[in-house]
This record gives structure tokens, C-alpha cells and sequence, in this order.
């Protein structure tokens, strides 16, 4: 932390500080157990419920000197709705016909706790960062494995490197690291920008790889996003921004006979699916699947507008739709892949079934948190990617349910809790928090 943030005489940061100071052994196990699980979060399943675990104990163990600190945290608008979010999704269960699917989906919400258990060290969010981009790049580590065939087993049937978890989740992951990356190349010091020069070419390849059509889009808007705030925050590096730009850009080019290929047929894949559905009324096709599950969530909320059908109930609804009836009868052989549990979309999967009350909640935590990386308050590399990456969440989510997944849903709390760490910066003097 700068010699300047810790004179600073701001009660929020001297609460946390003083947490600090009564238990220095404490925090550094904490600090460890968050790295640790931040590096977890992009690269597996059960190495990330481990140190959940092991976070969230260390968190209530150490609350005694915590306590005061985190009712900063627990005070924050963005955090009440946060909760109120995941309160309306445990009372919507009261009304829903499938509560062990409900209770399923509720599962995935846990991750919100993530970042009270990050509280005690969110000042130094650097590590945490530079933890999850170092799993990323585990991740992409594995997927190059695959792609020499090192590694047997990650190929899909189009052809997509996995790593180790699914195609569109690690696609997740590298889109978000791509922004994390172009910013600390632009803002950091020379070691650090060599490191994230070599993470973005590994983030790039296992982005491009992963095969994932929905994080291609959004790391698309997001990394030129990164340079646009860049750009027009920091005059004195306009020059290396639109220099950088333009080399990624020709690189871009340069690799197109390599990766073009394979862009371009799972684009046409999205064409044809789609005339495949206009022309035909095929809906079973992938493209043809989320414009069906789309409708009818649509249409479910039409008919349960205030509450929805309850949670997890999504999939019990669409089967007593008209539509969904007689797409069965003509499709009988494919009634298993016509059924989701899911709408492949996490607004219109919460207007479902948590109706309009839950919408609004959902539409509430989205702009407060938008708001909440956008704050010019930390002057750590990192920071100036937070919107961007965020964006790349907010992007996917409506292609697929990022809600309902620990590893998609834990992305978005991690950005939430760096982002909830503006509290410790005192109004009056923005930007002297600088974690290290």
C-alpha cells in the first residue's frame, strides 16, 4: 500500500488497517487462501470448492478483528442489492414446482459471498488480479497441450480446446483477462507489462481456441473498450494506446490465415442455424435452441409476470407451453435436447422465473455495478479494465445463464468485490489508493 493511503486519516481504510494490525499472521493466510482461490476460480471445478471452503472458514475465524470492517462492505448499496438478490431467489422457491432444481440454481448464489470473504484484503487487489490471470493462463496452458495432443481428452465436436472446464467458460475467463491485460500492459512497470504481454498472447490463443462464439463478441467490444478509457484518461499515453492498438490489429491480420478458418465457419454456423429456423421452424439446431428458449421464457413471464414461475421451475413451465407441446410431437426423438433447464440467458431466465420483482433487482445490481468500475479511484494497472471486463460478463450473460454456474457467476463476483473497495478511498483525495 503507498506510504500516502496509509497516513490517510479516512475511517473505512483505518478500520481495515487496524483489523490488519491486531492480526498480521491472520491476514496473511487470508491474503494467501484469496490468492489462492482467485487462481482456482478460471482453472477448475474442485480445486475452486476447496479453497471456497477454506476462505470462507478463515473469513469467519478471523471476523472478531474483521467485524467492524466489513460493515463497511456489508453498508454499500450495490452489496444490499447483491443480497436482496439472492434473497428474492431463496423466496421465490416458496412458489416453484421443481424446488431440487431451485435449490440447484440457489447453489450457484453462494459465490456472492465471495467478496465479504475478500474484504479483509480487497486493498491489494493486485494479487488477487494477478492470481486470477495467472490461473487463466494455467488454463491456457492446457488447452496448447491439447491443441499439440499432449493431452487426448478437450476436443468437443466442433473442434473447441476446453482446458478444463467448458469451452464458453474458459472463453469467459480469457475475454476478461484480454482487458486486464491491455491495461496493465499500458500502465504498469516494465516487468509487469513484458508478463502481461506474454498473458495476453496466451489469453488471445486460448480465447480463439476455446471456439466460444458468445466471449469472441465480447472480448471484441471489450479490449478496444480498454483502450478507449486508456485513450481518453491519460493523455500522456494516447500515443502508445493507438500504437499498441494498431499492432494488435495487424496482428490480428497477420494470424487470420492461421484462425480465419475456423472464426469464419462458426460464424456461418450462427447463418445457417438461423435460416435453418426462419425457413424451416427448425428450433433444435444450437442457434435455433437459444432463439427457442428465448421465446418461450418470454412467453412464460407473459403469463407470470409479477413473481415468476418460482426458481428453478424453468424447464416445468416450458414443458406445459402449447409450443413447446407440438414441437415434441413433431420432434419426438429429440424431446431430451429440446428441454432445458435453463433459457441460455440470464436476464430472461431471472424474468421467468423470478418474474418482474427479480428483473428489477437484477437490472438494479447491473447499473450499480457499472457505476461502481467506472470510479477513477485506484491507481493500481489493473484498474482502468474493470468496466471492460465486467462488460464482457454483462455481454455473455445473455447468451448463457452466467448466474447459475460457480466459475461464470464467481467472475462476476470477484469484479464486484474489487469494485466495492472505492469505500476505502476517501472522496476528497481520489486515486491515492494504490494496493501493491
Amino acid at each position: 500500500m503507498s506510504a500516502t493511503a496509509s497516513i490517510t486519516s479516512h475511517p473505512p481504510l483505518n478500520r481495515l488497517l487496524a483489523a490488519r494490525s491486531a492480526d498480521l499472521r491472520g491476514d496473511r493466510i487470508h491474503l494467501i487462501l484469496a490468492c489462492l482461490y482467485c487462481f482456482s476460480l478460471p482453472v477448475a471445478s474442485f480445486p475452486m470448492e476447496v479453497f471456497f471452503v477454506l476462505l470462507a472458514l478463515w473469513t469467519l475465524i478471523r471476523l472478531p478483528h474483521t467485524r467492524r470492517s466489513h460493515l463497511d462492505y456489508l453498508r454499500q448499496p450495490l452489496i444490499i442489492l447483491c443480497i436482496l438478490w439472492a434473497v428474492w431467489q431463496s423466496i421465490a422457491l416458496l412458489w416453484s414446482p421443481d424446488v431440487p432444481q431451485g435449490l440447484d440454481e440457489l447453489r450457484a448464489f453462494r459465490v456472492l459471498l465471495v467478496p465479504f470473504f475478500l474484504w479483509p484484503v480487497i486493498d491489494r487487489a493486485p494479487c488477487l488480479i494477478a492470481s486470477l490471470l495467472l490461473g487463466v493462463l494455467v488454463q491456457n496452458a492446457v488447452q496448447y497441450l491439447q491443441f499439440k495432443g499432449v493431452i487426448a481428452e478437450g476436443h468437443d465436436l466442433h473442434g473447441r480446446l476446453r482446458g478444463l472446464l467448458h469451452p464458453i467458460q474458459t472463453g469467459a475467463f480469457c475475454a476478461a483477462a484480454l482487458c486486464w491485460h491491455v491495461s496493465a500492459i499500458m500502465r504498469a512497470q516494465l516487468k509487469v507489462s513484458i508478463l502481461s504481454i506474454l498473458g495476453f498472447l496466451a489469453a488471445a490463443f486460448g480465447l480463439i481456441y476455446s471456439g466460444s462464439r458468445g466471449p469472441w463478441l465480447c472480448a471484441a467490444i471489450g479490449v478496444p473498450l480498454t483502450f478507449l478509457i486508456i485513450f481518453f484518461r491519460y493523455r500522456h499515453l494516447r500515443v502508445s494506446a493507438a500504437i499498441l492498438a494498431a499492432i494488435c490489429i495487424l496482428g490480428a491480420g497477420a494470424s487470420w490465415p492461421r484462425i480465419g478458418p475456423m472464426i469464419t465457419e462458426r460464424y456461418h454456423n450462427i447463418v445457417e442455424d438461423y435460416n435453418k429456423a426462419h425457413d424451416t421452424g427448425d428450433l433444435t439446431s444450437d442457434v435455433g435452441t437459444r432463439i427457442r428458449l428465448w421465446s418461450w421464457a418470454l412467453e412464460i413471464s407473459s403469463h407470470h409476470p409479477i413473481i415468476g414461475v418460482g426458481a428453478g421451475a424453468f424447464e416445468h413451465a416450458c414443458r406445459e407451453l402449447p409450443n413447446a407441446q407440438q414441437l415434441v410431437s413433431e420432434h419426438p426423438k429429440k424431446e431430451k435436447i429440446i428441454f432445458r433447464g435453463h433459457s441460455h440467458s440470464t436476464y430472461l431466465h431471472t424474468l421467468a422465473t423470478l418474474g418482474i420483482v427479480g428483473e428489477l433487482i437484477l437490472l438494479s445490481v447491473v447499473i450499480l455495478a457499472c457505476r461502481a468500475t467506472l470510479r477513477k479511484s485506484f491507481a493500481h494497472p489493473w484498474a482502468d479494465a474493470l468496466f471492460p471486463a465486467l462488460l464482457t460478463w454483462l455481454i455473455g450473460a445473455q447468451f448463457d445463464c452466467y448466474h447459475l454456474n460457480g466459475h461464470y457467476f464467481g467472475l462476476f463476483a470477484f469484479i464486484i468485490a474489487l469494485a466495492s473497495a472505492h469505500v476505502l478511498v476517501p472522496k476528497s483525495a481520489p486515486l491515492i489508493l494504490a494496493p501493491s
